[in-house]
């Protein structure tokens, strides 16, 4: 096995790969990060699936992975998950971050009743 493969395959390795694509770097930079070329790269995660894992959740899929379980989160009425997902929906939204703030703790409530009952 390629001395160089096996860095890149260890926990920490991998963990580098994953965050720097979930960061926004494309396959290109990931490949220039570990110093190695974009063939080599590609080479790589062909033949260690290890490898082609960690190349495959971009920060825009990362970014929907995280909404996602949040949203549903909120939907099973965690009331610090509504509170999260509408303070952080307009970064990522149509909306102001200001919209749909709630202002009390009752406000919270009454939500997460509503959500309850859908």
């Amino acid at each position: 096995m390629d001395k160089n493969v096996e860095r890149w395959l260890r926990a920490d390795g991998l963990a580098l790969i994953a965050g720097w694509r979930r960061w926004g770097a494309d396959f290109k930079e990931v490949a220039s990060r570990m110093g190695v070329s974009n063939i080599a790269l590609k080479r790589w995660a062909e033949a260690h699936e290890e490898i082609a894992r960690a190349l495959e959740i971009d920060s825009q899929a990362a970014d929907f992975l995280i909404e996602e379980a949040v949203f549903n989160k909120a939907l099973a009425g965690d009331v610090k998950a509504v509170e999260f997902w509408l303070k952080y929906r307009g970064k990522t939204g149509s909306r102001s971050s200001n919209d749909g703030e709630l202002q009390s703790d009752t406000d919270y409530s009454r939500l997460a009743e509503l959500i309850n009952e859908i």
